[in-house]
C-alpha cells in the first residue's frame, strides 16, 4: 500500500473497512492485516440504523392462530424481531461473531469494531442536494454514507448454466453507473476515498478468463454454490466463519429498508 497515509500518530488507524460481518469484508480486512504494520490498529465500521417498522413488530403481540405452529417455526418466524434493541440489526450481529473470529486468526492485531447508531429521520426531509431520490437508492447508499460520514468484456463461457454468462456480464456492465455512481456520490459527500479490492482491473481479468461453473453452481444451495472460490479463501484464510455467511444486501442488513410501513408496493423509482 504505497499511498496510504505515513503520518499516522500511536493508536490511530489510516485504513477503515466498511464491515457487515459477511464474507467478502471480513476477508479485506484480513488481507489488509497482512499488508499493515502490527502496531496500526483496523477500524471496522458498523452501521445500524433504527427503524421504526421493525421496531414497532418487535414490541407487537404475537398473533393468534388458527393453526398451532411448532417450536421450530416458532423460533424462526418470531425470534429475530421479538425484544431486539434498538440497533441490534443482523449486520450488527454479525459483525460482533466476525470480529472475534479475526482476533483469533490475527490475535497481534487490534481490530476496533466502531458501531454506527444512525437514528430514525424521515427521508422527505433530506436536502434537495441529497444522492438519494427513490427508495432503493435511498435505502442502499444511505449505509454506505452513514459508515463514511464517521470515519472486460467477456466472463468465460458457462455450457451447464445457459444465460447465466449473459446475466453476470449485464451486471458488470451496469455497475459504474448503477453501483459505483451512486456509492461514490453518497461517500464523496463526507470527503472519503474508497478503494474495491475485488475490482481491480488485475483481478476483474483473472476471474473473467475462468469458467463461470468453478465460481458460482446455482444447483448447490445458498452460502455455498454462491462466490465459490471467495469460500475457498476465507476457509483457507481460517476464516471458517465468515467462508459459510450467505448473502445479504446491505440496506437489509443495517435495515435502512422500508423505514415506515405501507410502503411495501412503492416501486424503486418512484420519487420520494
Amino acid at each position: 500500500m504505497p499511498h496510504r497515509p505515513k503520518d499516522i500518530g500511536p493508536g490511530f488507524a489510516s485504513v477503515a473497512v466498511l464491515f457487515s460481518g459477511g464474507i467478502d469484508c471480513t476477508v479485506l480486512a484480513y488481507l489488509a492485516h497482512q499488508h499493515l504494520p502490527l502496531s496500526e490498529p483496523i477500524d471496522l465500521l458498523n452501521v445500524a440504523f433504527e427503524n421504526p417498522r421493525t421496531l414497532r413488530a418487535a414490541f407487537k403481540p404475537l398473533k393468534k392462530s388458527k393453526k398451532a405452529r411448532t417450536t421450530a417455526e416458532v423460533e424462526k418466524e418470531d425470534e429475530p424481531e421479538q425484544g431486539r434493541a434498538t440497533y441490534d440489526v443482523p449486520d450488527r450481529v454479525t459483525g460482533r461473531d466476525e470480529v472475534e473470529e479475526l482476533r483469533g486468526c490475527c490475535a497481534e492485531r487490534t481490530w476496533n469494531f466502531v458501531e454506527i447508531d444512525i437514528p430514525y429521520e424521515d427521508p422527505s426531509s433530506a436536502p434537495a442536494e441529497s444522492p438519494l431520490p427513490t427508495p432503493v437508492k435511498h435505502e442502499s447508499s444511505s449505509a454506505a454514507w452513514a459508515q463514511t460520514n464517521s470515519w472486460v468484456d467477456t466472463l468465460g463461457t458457462a455450457k451447464p448454466f445457459p444465460g447465466l454468462v449473459d446475466e453476470l456480464q449485464l451486471d458488470l456492465i451496469r455497475l459504474p453507473s448503477r453501483n459505483l455512481g451512486r456509492d461514490d456520490r453518497a461517500i464523496s459527500s463526507n470527503g472519503k476515498g474508497t478503494r474495491y479490492p475485488f475490482l481491480s482491473l488485475s483481478v476483474v481479468a483473472f476471474l473473467a478468463s475462468l469458467p463461470v461453473e468453478v465460481k458460482v453452481n446455482p444447483t448447490v444451495e445458498e452460502g455455498r454454490g454462491d462466490k465459490m472460490l471467495l469460500r475457498m479463501l476465507a476457509e483457507r484464510m481460517g476464516l471458517v466463519l465468515a467462508s459459510r455467511r450467505k448473502k445479504r444486501a446491505m440496506q437489509f442488513g443495517s435495515r435502512s429498508a422500508r423505514m415506515e410501513g405501507g410502503v411495501a408496493d412503492r416501486k424503486g423509482d418512484a420519487v420520494l
